[in-house]
């Protein structure tokens, strides 16, 4: 079978079937590349609304700058660089594509995984992958919620003299 190039990884129907390393291999990169795929879809839905996604992470700055003006920011953003607006473009919308596409890359892991958990492993499985869920949205809130306190502890330690531009 390792010579045969075969198109479809067959599926398993009892535990006693196994796959050949050449199609653990084909289902793996199967897997990959519909994992990829998603993060590409997220990074041009990113790039479409890139106004839209840096107004939305910069918020917290924006309204910390007007709040505070004692902290001496102005709420813009700056470069130093001719190309560091560029790859900043690119590497919101290629994290952002990554964590739009978390979904699709965890299902994709799920379903490579999973033929080889036994019942009771599965069993325990669905609860912790919706506590993580609910724990990762959680935790994200929360950062989102508390970045412009934290923000305003590290300007003010730079000092009164000191100006800052972020990038």
């Amino acid at each position: 079978r390792f010579g045969s190039g075969a198109t479809k990884a067959r599926r398993i129907s009892s535990p006693e079937e196994q796959m050949t390393l050449t199609e653990h291999l084909a289902e793996l990169r199967t897997r990959i590349i519909r994992s990829l795929l998603a993060v590409v879809v997220g990074i041009i839905v990113l790039l479409t609304f890139y106004d839209q996604v840096l107004r939305f992470i910069t918020k917290p700055y924006v309204d910390l700058c007007e709040e505070k003006p004692s902290l001496g920011c102005s709420g813009a953003l700056g470069f130093l660089g001719p190309l560091e607006g560029f790859s900043t473009r690119l590497s919101i919308c290629t994290y952002g594509g990554i964590i739009i596409a978390l979904p699709v890359i965890m299902w994709q892991i799920w379903r490579f995984v999973v033929p080889a958990l036994h019942a009771k492993e599965k069993k325990y499985a669905i609860p912790f992958v919706l506590s993580s869920v609910v724990l990762f949205i959680a935790g994200g809130s929360l950062a989102y919620l508390t970045v412009a306190q934290a923000l305003e502890f590290l300007i003010s330690w730079a000092g009164e003299d000191v100006g800052q531009v972020f990038s």
